[in-house]
């Protein structure tokens, strides 16, 4: 959404907000300065994560300078101007707050400054000068630590986001080859302790039943759930006993341990991982359709074909 508003996206939504809520002081990423923003909840948010965050992302490749910010937006070698002169700036430079890039070069008469960051502004208007352009101005997006590109990554922006942590034991048994996403996405939640839980739901709300609406047990926990509870111990055991043998168990811990042993059989690593995430998938839906009032199954067994 940043993107496209940055950017003038030709959509309805950028239109939109454009005609109801574009001011100069608000749309681009180094001008949020009102307090209370105009506009709806999300166009609100959209202002509080620009200052903080998708600034970093975007700047501008000159070309005629008519629709770029001079002392907001990022075109500049230098950075942001105003975030290198201050408020000072307008006055040193004697270019107003809203003036665009255009603005700037059509001034006629350059000034003398004894400061050097106003002597380097000066120098890149006068390198900006020398190449004229009726093109507009190239909006960019950052790709990498040195790369910007005039299109949205949504992969190669969450890279740059994200806090690199150490891998875990369990990765490879959750995402593994074949796997399927929805599965995956469950049991990675589940991993976490991050399903919504009786016992996590009561620290929300404590008027919330936090009991087994499988078993009935006074307390849904994840190791209950899965797979502790017995109506849940008995579709595990119907799927995976015959397959474990020795090694089947419902205690949570033993069965991540195994799905992270990659000194098993490939064929019986795989089988185990995705019994694993289908049954915990299967099961975390026949419990929430109970929660919902839905009509219960005596068993998720007799009922194969509702398992994606």
């Amino acid at each position: 959404m940043v993107w496209r508003v940055a950017s003038s996206h030709p959509s309805l939504w950028v239109r939109w907000i454009k005609i109801k809520v574009h001011s100069l002081e608000m749309l681009r990423f180094g001008q949020f300065q009102e307090t209370r923003p105009k506009g709806s909840w999300v166009w609100r948010k959209l202002l509080k994560y620009s200052r903080d965050i998708a600034k970093r992302f975007y700047k501008v490749e000159i070309n005629n300078g008519r629709h770029t910010y001079f002392w907001f937006d990022n075109w500049s070698p230098i950075g942001p101007l105003f975030s290198v002169t201050g408020p000072r700036g307008f006055i040193d430079m004697g270019i107003t707050a809203h003036a665009t890039v255009a603005d700037a070069l059509s001034r006629t008469r350059r000034r003398n400054h004894r400061a050097d960051h106003l002597r380097r502004i000066e120098y890149v208007l006068m390198a900006l000068r020398g190449r004229p352009s009726t093109a507009d101005d190239i909006p960019l997006w950052k790709h990498s630590d040195d790369t910007y590109k005039a299109c949205f990554n949504s992969k190669k922006t969450w890279l740059q986001l994200k806090e690199a942590g150490p891998a875990t034991e369990w990765h490879k048994g959750v995402w593994f080859t074949h796997q399927t996403p929805n599965f995956s996405f469950c049991a990675w939640l589940s991993m976490h302790n991050r399903l919504s839980t009786g016992d996590r739901m009561q620290t929300w709300n404590v008027g919330v039943n936090p009991s087994c609406v499988l078993c009935q047990h006074p307390l849904e926990t994840r190791c209950h759930l899965f797979f502790e509870c017995s109506y849940s111990a008995t579709v595990w055991k119907a799927l995976m006993q015959g397959l474990l043998k020795r090694q089947h168990s419902t205690n949570w811990q033993h069965i991540v341990s195994l799905i992270s042993d990659t000194n098993q059989p490939r064929l019986l690593l795989f089988l185990t991982r995705y019994g694993f995430q289908a049954t915990i998938h299967s099961l975390w839906k026949e419990r929430n359709s109970r929660r919902h009032g839905e009509q219960p199954r005596s068993s998720l067994l007799s009922h194969p074909h509702r398992t994606h």
